[in-house]
């Protein structure tokens, strides 16, 4: 084998490792919630979403923007969501919603349970029903 064989040899092999550790590392950042599971977390940036309703009424969301994105898996077909940058929270401890609009525009962490969008009201892909609000 010449010099110059090796050496592309050598090279080749040192690009597809840096290419499998690239792409291991982007997995590994990637979260997965589970739907479902109470204790799931979520950290992001608050925001609201501003919208019409089908009656064309103004209403808004609360939208927590991640990064990186998060999927969601469950057992059923319909738990499982691609990766999103956008989940839509809310609380139904009436207290703890109130503090979560009062923390828009903050960045959060949010524990709770994770479940997939399923009516016109859900604003992103993802729904969080939020428990515990932290910030990071």
């Amino acid at each position: 084998m010449s010099l110059a064989t090796a050496e592309g040899t050598v090279m080749r092999a040192a690009i597809l490792a840096l290419t499998l550790f690239c792409a291991n590392q982007a997995l590994a950042q990637q979260v997965c919630l589970r739907a479902g599971h109470e204790g799931s977390v979520v950290t992001g940036r608050l925001d609201v979403a501003q919208y019409s309703d089908a009656s064309g009424r103004r209403a808004s969301a609360l939208i927590l923007a991640v990064a990186p994105p998060v999927c969601l898996s469950g057992p059923d077909p319909e738990d499982n969501v691609k990766p999103t940058a956008r989940v839509h929270v809310f609380s139904s401890d009436e207290g703890l919603h109130k503090n979560l609009q009062n923390a828009v525009g903050q960045t959060l962490r949010l524990k709770g349970e994770a479940f997939p969008a399923h009516t016109v009201h859900h604003r992103a892909p993802v729904v969080f029903n939020v428990s515990a609000v932290e910030t990071p």
